[in-house]
């Protein structure tokens, strides 16, 4: 009787998501010398393997990208007519080249490049009033930003300040114009007060302990 032959033994798959039974189906289409059998053979291995796969579907390319795993694990020794160009193991091997990102510098992180370019743009503008209404807001969305990313409370000098030096000393508030207070809160005082709306919730919760302890003195 022959013995068992484990997964160890065999010899080690390319692409193992298709399993081992596809593999063996790409090894008999090398022994094929018809090439029309041979072609025939290996659209429905393809169909095969997309039936396995139903995920590639989502893919726009997902067609080529079989015929591509179809070769690749004939070690390109198949010899059939793909639908798609060839691939061979120099451009298979090909790394894509590393994407370039931008490296420009910020002065306050915290704020972000488009806060900078927004502060940049307005101060080109002409004096008047809705330049001085543009320049509070933009304040007010700096202190907004400053306390997204720092856990401690900052005040409005330090925030004028940094729009200066953003602004290369254009831009200054008016005498009229003030920062809001009414700040979103952060993320710790956000989760202590039960989430949005957790003072209401907690208001709730409280009104309702206190009716049950109303009826529970009755009885």
């Amino acid at each position: 009787m022959e013995g068992l032959v484990y997964n160890t033994a065999r010899p080690t798959m390319r692409i193992s998501e298709y399993g081992r039974g596809i593999q063996k189906m790409i090894n008999h289409l090398l022994t094929i010398e018809d090439r029309n059998e041979r072609n025939r053979a290996a659209r429905s291995v393809i169909t095969s393997m997309a039936a396995l796969t139903p995920s590639f579907r989502d893919y726009d390319d997902f067609k080529q990208k079989l015929w591509d795993h179809l070769f690749l694990m004939s070690n390109f020794k198949l010899d059939v007519d793909s639908p798609y160009p060839i691939p061979t193991a120099e451009t298979i091997g090909i790394r894509p080249k590393k994407p370039l990102y931008p490296s420009q510098k910020i002065k306050y992180k915290h704020y972000g490049k488009i806060m900078e370019n927004m502060v940049g743009k307005v101060s080109e503008w002409e004096q008047g009033d809705v330049r001085d209404m543009v320049v509070e807001s933009i304040a007010n969305q700096l202190k907004k930003s400053y306390i997204a990313w720092n856990r401690d409370s900052v005040q409005d000098d330090v925030i004028i300040d940094h729009l200066t030096a953003i602004s290369n000393g254009k831009l200054k508030l008016s005498e009229h114009s003030r920062i809001s207070q009414n700040l979103p809160m952060k993320a710790d005082e956000f989760d202590k007060n039960g989430g949005r709306g957790g003072f209401n919730k907690n208001k709730k919760n409280n009104n309702f302990k206190k009716k049950n302890n109303k009826y529970k003195k009755r009885f």
